[in-house]
């Protein structure tokens, strides 16, 4: 009888809990924090659950980070930033990407998306390709490189425009575009970056600036000389 009742108790207990996480609501207030709503099961507001209301969004954590990690000031609203950092070619965020007014401005046809954990949401009228990586400096870029070329080339030979896109738009999505300038418009890779941070300001991880030093070696132009401080 002892442990029926126990039973019974743990019983009790999971389910109890599963009602506290069903009424459990959270939400992303405007300012990136993200607050848990405590409701009853008529759906009637109870509390607020302070100890959350400083927790942040998985994007503005990263984007955090990489701002203070590269010196900029920090700035947690949307980032609606299109960077046309060449002809047929932009850079931003995995927040531009799912504002439809704001590509439609931009006539984006083409969408790269290598961010982590972001849907693609306008198949209807965009191309998108996508390969989910991560910003660690051991992720191996550069072999999507040629791809992500091939689909650039495609779009803006078709009359399109092409947005270039991750989580923070500062790692991944800068090094796809950097290592697409020094392709197609023979800049060294310091000179790819000057470029790109006059519209927008990035900062890839050292993994992958040694990747584009290496890619950059390979390119019969000028994109291969590069500054011994960047080889080290």
């Amino acid at each position: 009888m002892e442990s029926f009742l126990k039973s019974i108790w743990q019983a009790l207990q999971i389910f109890k809990s599963l009602l506290q996480v069903l009424h459990n609501f959270r939400v992303t207030k405007e300012d990136g924090t993200v607050i848990t709503e405590k409701r009853t099961i008529k759906g009637e507001f109870i509390c607020s659950n302070k100890d959350d209301s400083r927790k942040m969004s998985h994007r503005l954590r990263k984007k955090l980070h990489y701002r203070k990690r590269c010196g900029y000031i920090v700035d947690l609203k949307p980032d609606l930033q299109m960077a046309n950092v060449a002809e047929g070619v932009y850079l931003g965020s995995q927040d531009v990407a799912h504002d439809y007014d704001v590509l439609m401005q931009h006539k984006i046809s083409h969408i790269i998306n290598c961010a982590t954990g972001v849907n693609n949401i306008f198949l209807d009228t965009i191309e998108y390709l996508t390969f989910d990586v991560l910003d660690v400096p051991w992720t191996n870029l550069e072999q999507h490189f040629e791809e992500c070329h091939k689909f650039m080339r495609k779009a803006i030979e078709n009359g399109g425009n092409v947005l270039v896109h991750c989580n923070a738009g500062i790692s991944r999505s800068a090094t796809i575009v950097l290592s697409y300038l020094m392709r197609y418009n023979k800049l060294s890779l310091s000179e790819a970056l000057v470029h790109v941070n006059k519209t927008r300001k990035v900062c890839p991880n050292p993994g992958f600036i040694q990747q584009l030093v290496k890619y950059g070696k390979k390119l019969p132009s000028k994109s291969n000389i590069l500054e011994n401080n960047q080889e080290k």
